[in-house]
């Protein structure tokens, strides 16, 4: 059962972090305090902020789907991927709010 809740917490925590980065994201392209290095997610902005939102939304909900179908991986690779995953978002996410972080004292 362990590995179970294991498995869960981790799509439902990769599902929150590309929801966050992408409304975060688009926040800072849209003020223009950032830019955009992934060339996919700048295109898909160029093209339309929209599209990209609707990307990112779309993964988190393509993540989710595996929890309402109640379908569980069993790959050991599938889940050291999962967890690699979850320490690389949670990395960048530390320093987009680092990052906000530095912009409100330049700001203020």
């Amino acid at each position: 059962m362990k590995g179970k809740s294991t498995f869960r917490f981790l799509i439902i925590y990769l599902g929150c972090c590309n929801l966050l980065d992408g409304f975060v994201t688009f926040l800072g392209l849209e003020n223009g305090w950032i830019e955009e290095v992934n060339p996919l997610m700048r295109s898909l902005y160029e093209w339309h902020p929209i599209a990209f939102l609707s990307y990112k939304t779309g993964i988190s909900l393509l993540l989710l789907s595996f929890l309402l179908f109640n379908k569980q991986i069993k790959s050991v690779i599938v889940r050291i991927l999962l967890s690699v995953a979850s320490i690389i978002y949670t990395f960048l996410l530390c320093l987009h709010a680092y990052w906000l972080l530095l912009l409100s004292f330049i700001a203020t």
